[in-house]
């Protein structure tokens, strides 16, 4: 039986006050602030009305306990992993072992569940977020890929793979319109047209973590730019289209001015919609 009347020995690895004052303060309200705040309430009044309020109060208490039982442990028992370890300590290895690994799956899972709670939220503000069943979709899933690359710092590798074939499949079906190719779109094979987008090898190192709050703006001159380019791309095709109709030819150098066009568009997208690159895309048709 483990000895609870003094605290164990020290270990080899020393701890260290590490965390500051402001860094307790955000670890604090990031443990405290979740999704309830935004729906919960909600949810409770639906179903308790005004009662609710007492649901709200009796979990401040219960936290409260709950804090100061943490804290004293803390105190007492100096240890690293303080949520695995102190169940170990009371009731044993296999408690010790369950209370661990119920950390570790709320620790990855909570990022993700707190990002859809929140969109769904704003989808009431900004409609288009989510659908009828609460799935992401359309911007709520770019917001979600911002929020995942600001606060964890990570890059979903399905939403890239997703959004590459989507934009794969979309420059095929650009491309038919444009009259640039007479092969019908294919849903799988790339055909005459070739699009290449590079996974980042290392999220933490390739992409900054706080870039993608404002690529939007910074891509801002790109969007101007491009929105006289296309207009000037419009005409271009239907001038192509009758000198096709009459001659059979695409004009080399309308060709060209559209491909370009469509190159220019597809890295400012890479840049500031797919979030993959930080490389400031050039002013340039090439």
């Amino acid at each position: 039986m483990t000895d609870l009347a003094r605290p164990p020995a020290a270990e080899s690895g020393h701890l260290h006050r590490s965390v500051g004052l402001t860094s307790l303060m955000f670890i604090s309200l990031g443990s405290i602030i979740g999704s309830g705040w935004l729906l919960g309430a909600l949810t409770a009044a639906k179903a308790a009305g005004g009662a609710s309020l007492v649901s709200w109060v009796l979990a401040g208490v219960i936290i409260i306990l709950l804090a100061l039982v943490h804290a004293e442990l803390g105190a007492a028992y100096p240890l690293a992993g303080g949520t695995a370890r102190f169940p170990r300590l009371a009731f044993g290895s296999i408690a010790g072992f369950t209370a661990g690994w119920v950390a570790w799956l709320q620790a990855v899972t909570i990022a993700p569940i707190e990002v859809e709670a929140a969109l769904s939220y704003l989808d009431h503000i900004w409609p288009g977020m989510v659908d009828q069943n609460g799935a992401l979709v359309g911007k709520g899933l770019v917001i979600a890929v911002v929020l995942m690359l600001v606060f964890r710092h990570r890059y979903p590798k399905w939403w890239f793979d997703f959004a590459y074939e989507l934009t794969r499949f979309s420059t095929r079906v650009g491309a038919y319109f444009a009259l640039l190719t007479d092969e019908y779109p294919s849903t799988v094979e790339q055909q005459r047209v070739h699009l290449d987008i590079d996974y980042p090898d290392d999220v933490e190192r390739d992409l900054n973590q706080f870039l993608p709050l404002v690529k939007w703006f910074l891509a801002i001159p790109h969007f101007i730019v491009l929105f006289f380019l296309a207009i000037g791309a419009f005409f271009a095709v239907i001038i192509a289209w009758f000198a096709i109709l009459f001659t059979g030819q695409y004009p080399k150098g309308l060709f060209d001015y559209v491909v370009g066009v469509g190159r220019w568009a597809l890295r400012v997208y890479a840049y500031a919609i797919l979030l993959v690159t930080d490389q400031y895309p050039p002013f340039s048709l090439s």
